[in-house]
């Protein structure tokens, strides 16, 4: 007391109204320094003192903690004003019963969401709910604590430990924090601290899917943390250790993970993995009541609030055990790893005698088996002395013969019981698979799955199928083996064959399916089509028509002899590359003679071509070999005499590379069938019939033609005769007197006259050229991509790749010829495949 008065005289204060319940204490202090109203009474009578609201009953050295009184006025009207009021009033510093308070910081809450002024009465919802909680303080409006936290004398305790409990609600948060002391063999308990905090409505609106449940636990966690340190540091004794509960496994394995969790979470864990967190049962967690709060009454007489959970008066051995702890320092650093030493260990139990992965067939594997243990066999035969006491060593000593070639069955049996144990001991069942298919271990000490059919009239290995593991190779195996026997059946058929003796996910099915070599070749789909190359300068350059020349045969086509024999004959398509003109020619066979003849032919009307395109054809391979020998047969032009043809063969099995040329058999084919039906028609008929066909192509629009306007179409036939009749744009020739040997074309009768109209025609073939070029070629230009949308595999090729070739002559995919691509040209959308 002395001391106390000599501190307060330093601050300058008047240290008075001093009490004790002390006896020789209280009679060394003169009465003047007494509180009044222990002036006149008896000092060892049952006295109270107060000081900032809360009593203490010196008799029973008890503290006295008031509750809100409600104080209801005769107008019966509670406004939020008179509510915060009457909340405010009870002084608890040290959270002693802040869980009788919860409830009406919840309703407070309330009202600040409601934004309702201070003096206007409560809605009539939050006014009921306001006088329930009012009648449960009135009910019991004084809680009465011990003073002491200490039985016994400071000297005599020989341990001290704070141990805080946490938890979190939807609505709330809390800690409490007891004083654990031990004398000896006797130990106790007692709260000192608590604290409980509603959710910050600060957080709805903005971030409330962020404050979950376990943030909310790992909140209440790290003010607990705060608070320990708070406690330990006011406390004017030695603490020897220091622990929290939660009953919220999250935050622990939070505590516990390896990785850097996000930074919300992770700045909030950094403090608490300083202390010990151990997992509590919530019936067993004081702390339960700061998050949901409980009525005065309730409180009061509260055994788990004022002395913490049973155990907590028990020894530490006795606590109850729990694999759900955190000890500081258990997690490892991620990003801080300690330096080890690295050593690689093989444990014999999961050892594979055989390499599973060297083995394509389940029946090579088994029989290389066989022939291993026949060898163990005779290796233990040959020690006398050997006491053989392992179960499976016995059965191999009885099962397997010595020398023989043939394979009994039971040593097939023995080898499939064997690895089918080795592969589950290799990829063993987890606890969800062991509970989902009700595994258990048979005879043999294999997994087998336990169904709902044991009373079926069926194979015990139908009712009890062997688990087989989804990662085992053993597992592939038996999948390919039931695969290649069922004839490459589907899925279903497949599953169906093997749940009769084993359990195996449909998954694990069609992956293995998936790989079969043979079945890819009919379900495997086809490279996607690249985008469509820039034409060549063939195609969008000016030169005289038949200049650059495609060809392609199409046929055969039956005509019918004088004398009635029916033969066979085949049309030769010539293309202009740039005016899209054709040129028919009638061929015989398709010998290369027969094609020379032909091009001959082409040559004595359109002019010797510069380039010519074709495809593969035998015909126009063996034509190439003796062009040469025809140019010197043939009197061409003088102008084309000095050059040679330069002949270029499309990519075998690409027609579209010949596109051009495609387009236009497809357009002489669409004008024969229309023309000729089923008729057969005469070798004469017929060749007329093919020049006229080849003048109705020639004579069909190149560019678009509107309904709106009046346009004069462009067409292949203007570039090849300039005054062609039905073209009214120009002038036609007059009529010639074919009569008349010496003909000249009328009002033409001079030099002059003549030059004039050359030149005319001239710049009718430029106004043709320019119109090829305004509306064709820019027509070309706008052209999209209209690539068939098909199915087609999301890889592109790549060197190396494994692929089939489409044959056209069939579409069984099994006889397709499988090939290896060696090469990608580059800008060519080609690929050099090498076939089997």
């Amino acid at each position: 007391i002395l001391e106390a008065r000599k501190i307060f005289q330093e601050a300058g204060w008047n240290f008075r109204e001093i009490f004790t319940n002390a006896t020789k204490q209280l009679n060394a202090i003169p009465v003047e320094k007494l509180p009044i109203e222990a002036r006149t009474t008896n000092l060892h009578s049952s006295a109270k003192q107060k000081i900032l609201g809360i009593i203490w009953d010196t008799f029973y050295d008890a503290l006295s903690l008031k509750l809100p009184i409600p104080k209801m006025t005769e107008e019966k009207q509670w406004t939020k004003r008179k509510v915060l009021a009457t909340i405010a009033e009870c002084f608890d510093p040290c959270g002693l019963v802040s869980p009788a308070l919860l409830k009406g910081k919840w309703l407070l809450q309330k009202l600040w969401e409601a934004k309702l002024p201070w003096d206007n009465d409560l809605p009539e919802d939050l006014k009921i709910e306001w006088e329930e909680i009012a009648t449960e303080y009135l009910n019991c409006s004084i809680i009465k604590i011990p003073r002491r936290v200490i039985s016994w004398k400071l000297t005599k305790v020989t341990n001290f430990q704070l141990c805080a409990f946490s938890d979190a609600s939807d609505k709330a948060l809390g800690f409490t924090i007891y004083l654990r002391s031990q004398k000896d063999v006797e130990i106790e308990s007692t709260l000192i601290f608590a604290k409980s905090r509603v959710k910050p409505k600060a957080q709805i609106g903005k971030c409330e899917a962020k404050l979950t449940i376990p943030r909310m636990e790992l909140h209440a966690a790290l003010i607990a943390t705060k608070a320990l340190e708070y406690v330990e540091n006011m406390l004017d004794i030695k603490i020897n250790k220091k622990m929290l509960w939660t009953d919220s496994q999250t935050v622990i394995h939070w505590l516990k993970s390896p990785s850097e969790q996000e930074p919300f979470i992770e700045r909030r864990l950094r403090p608490i993995r300083k202390n010990i967190v151990k997992y509590i049962r919530t019936d067993e967690n004081p702390a339960d009541m700061t998050s949901r709060g409980i009525s005065p009454s309730e409180l009061a007489n509260n055994v788990l609030w004022f002395k913490g959970p049973e155990f907590l008066h028990e020894d530490e051995a006795n606590w109850p055990k729990t694999e759900i702890e955190y000890v500081p320092g258990e997690r490892i650093e991620k990003f801080n790893p300690q330096p080890f030493h690295e050593m690689c260990l093989s444990s014999i139990e999961k050892a594979q005698l055989i390499e599973h992965n060297r083995f394509s067939k389940i029946n090579k594997l088994k029989t290389t088996l066989i022939f291993v243990f026949r060898a163990l066999k005779q290796i233990c035969l040959k020690k006398e002395n050997i006491n053989i006491k392992n179960e499976f060593l016995l059965k191999l000593k009885e099962t397997m013969a010595n020398s023989q070639v043939i394979i009994k069955p039971e040593e097939m049996k023995l080898a499939e019981i064997f690895l089918l144990k080795e592969a589950q001991k290799l990829h063993p069942p987890s606890e969800d698979t062991k509970q989902n298919l009700l595994l258990f271990k048979d005879s043999e000490n294999l997994w087998r799955s336990k169904g709902r059919i044991e009373l079926g009239n069926l194979d015990e290995e139908t009712k009890f199928p062997i688990w087989l593991p989804k990662n085992a190779i053993v597992t592939e195996l038996i999948i390919r083996e039931v695969h290649e026997k069922m004839a490459h059946a589907g899925t279903n058929t497949i599953l169906a064959c093997l749940r009769l003796k084993y359990w195996i996910s449909r998954k694990k099915v069609q992956d293995v399916t998936k790989k079969c070599q043979i079945c890819k070749k009919f379900w495997i789909k086809s490279y996607a089509q690249p985008e469509f190359p820039t034409l060549p300068a063939v195609r969008v350059n000016q030169f005289r028509p038949f200049m650059h020349t495609a060809v392609d045969y199409f046929g055969p086509l039956i005509v019918k002899q004088t004398n009635g024999e029916k033969i066979k004959r085949w049309i030769a398509v010539y293309t202009c590359t740039s005016t899209r003109a054709i040129h028919l020619e009638i061929a015989e066979d398709l010998s290369a003679q027969a094609f020379l003849q032909t091009f001959r032919r082409f040559m004595s009307q359109r002019k010797k071509p510069v380039l010519m395109i074709s495809d593969n054809g035998t015909n126009f391979k063996a034509a190439e070999k003796t062009l040469q020998m025809i140019w010197k047969e043939v009197k061409i032009q003088k102008f084309s005499s000095d050059h040679e043809i330069k002949w270029i063969f499309v990519t075998e099995r690409a027609p579209w590379k010949n596109g051009l040329v495609e387009r236009m058999v497809g357009l002489v084919k669409y004008s024969l069938k229309r023309t000729v039906g089923k008729r057969l028609l005469e070798e004469e008929e017929f060749r007329t019939l093919i020049s006229e066909v080849q003048n109705v192509v020639n004579s069909r629009p190149l560019n678009f033609i509107p309904d709106s306007e009046h346009i004069i179409p462009l067409r292949p036939v203007d570039f090849l005769i300039p005054y062609e009749e039905g073209n009214s744009e120009f002038p036609h020739l007059p009529k010639a007197d074919l009569e008349d040997p010496d003909y000249r074309p009328q009002k033409m009768t001079t030099k002059e006259e003549l030059v004039e109209e050359i030149r005319k025609a001239s710049d009718r073939i430029n106004k043709f050229w320019e119109i090829w070029t305004a509306e064709y070629l820019l027509a070309l230009r706008e052209r999209k991509n209209n690539i068939k949308k098909c199915p087609s595999a999301e890889n592109p090729p790549k060197v190396g790749d494994i692929v089939i070739i489409r044959d056209e002559e069939t579409k069984n995919r099994g006889v397709w010829k499988l090939g290896k691509i060696e090469k990608l040209l580059p800008g060519e959308r080609t690929a050099v495949v090498k076939n089997g």
